[in-house]
């Protein structure tokens, strides 16, 4: 089965946005905190965030832009921040935002049980908070409290029933339990919500595999593999498939591990011929991280320039970087550094069917391996 964790990052990603048209107060706080934080001035943001945690305890958004400011991307920058969330826990002890994303940190950084009773605790503050359940259940599927899990999660799904990605998580439980026709119940209402998601796909596969039913097992490998490649690599040892391992149609559908969400292939390029290419405007259609298309509703939209300056533009919520960009020659890798070391990027690059695929680390955070899909406007 493909777990579904969601990690820190996922969430200030995907899970909760701004919108700059929206006039409510909070809102022009942040995006004004924003905006320094892109000018340098993280002193100044972070005044503001402060303020906003101290007058509105339950506004996760403050505590997700003070982490994006003050988080720092290192092998212990995990622990760095529990450390600088229990200072801010001290000073602000009724804000919720700074206990949910302190339980995924903690969950991160392998203390489960910690975030548990923390996820937990939240869920009793504000039992009509999808958000905590989910963060519960997850901890409990770690500790394989399976039945535990279930209920948490159909709590979640209660009170957020559109969540895709949270039948997929139910179902996957109910497998752990054995009871396969409720799981391939719930993964189906998954995919009916999200019929693109490969993850879904892919667990209703292992459900299915676990059942006995090879035929649909190998059906939907094969769906999800179009839609994700690297999930080729993780069925190749998962449990779950185990009795199709030796298959000779599962080995042909798992051959040629190596490719990703948008893989990109090695080509001799040069600058020269390259930057014929892409010099112009290009729009992101797909973002990839952690096996998961996070772009939704957000228009990123990246200009390279002939003087290899580049700007990176998402106008909904007046978001804009420049930079420079290089490529080095002959092994078709890119690189373009902003104010922001997190926004920078480090990776291959390709050209396929017009489209411009970049992987490697970045644009979302230094250490965050991501995939793009860009197409040219």
């Amino acid at each position: 089965m493909k777990n579904q964790i969601m990690l820190i990052v996922v969430i200030l990603i995907s899970t909760i946005s701004i919108t700059a048209t929206s006039q409510n107060t909070a809102n022009e706080e942040l995006i004004k905190a924003q905006n320094l934080v892109m000018q340098g001035k993280k002193a100044e943001a972070s005044a503001i965030l402060d303020k906003l945690m101290e007058t509105q305890p339950d506004n996760k958004q403050a505590v997700q832009f003070w982490l994006m400011t003050n988080m720092k991307r290192s092998p212990t920058g995990e622990m760095d921040a529990i450390v600088q969330l229990d200072s801010l826990q001290n000073l602000y002890p009724k804000n919720t935002g700074i206990m949910f994303f302190k339980n995924f940190i903690l969950a991160e950084y392998g203390k489960t049980e910690e975030a548990l009773a923390g996820f937990s605790k939240l869920t009793e503050l504000q039992p009509d908070s999808s958000l905590n359940w989910i963060g519960k259940g997850q901890m409990l599927s770690a500790l394989k409290k399976h039945e535990e899990a279930v209920v948490a999660f159909e709590k979640a799904l209660k009170l957020d029933p559109k969540r895709f990605d949270v039948w997929g998580m139910k179902a996957a439980e109910l497998a752990q339990l054995k009871i396969y026709d409720e799981a391939l119940a719930a993964i189906n209402k998954g995919i009916e919500l999200k019929p693109d998601y490969a993850g879904n796909i892919y667990n209703r596969a292992c459900i299915f595999c676990l059942k006995g039913d090879k035929i649909h097992a190998l059906e939907d490998l094969g769906t999800a593999f179009a839609k994700m490649p690297q999930l080729k690599q993780h069925a190749a040892k998962d449990e779950d498939l185990k009795s199709l391992w030796e298959d000779p149609e599962f080995i042909i559908l798992t051959k040629n591990t190596s490719g990703s969400a948008c893989s990109v292939n090695f080509k001799n390029y040069t600058k020269n011929e390259f930057q014929s290419k892409i010099i112009g405007k290009w729009k992101a259609i797909e973002v990839w991280i952690h096996g998961t298309n996070l772009l939704g509703e957000r228009n990123f939209y990246f200009t390279f320039l002939p003087d290899d300056s580049i700007s990176i533009d998402e106008s909904e919520r007046n978001w804009h970087v420049k930079g420079k960009w290089n490529i080095e020659m002959n092994e078709n890798i890119i690189q373009w550094k902003v104010p922001n070391p997190d926004e920078s990027f480090n990776g291959k690059y390709d050209i396929v069917d017009g489209q411009l695929i970049l992987s490697g680390n970045g644009f979302i955070g230094s250490q965050e391996n991501i995939c793009m899909k860009l197409k040219k406007q």
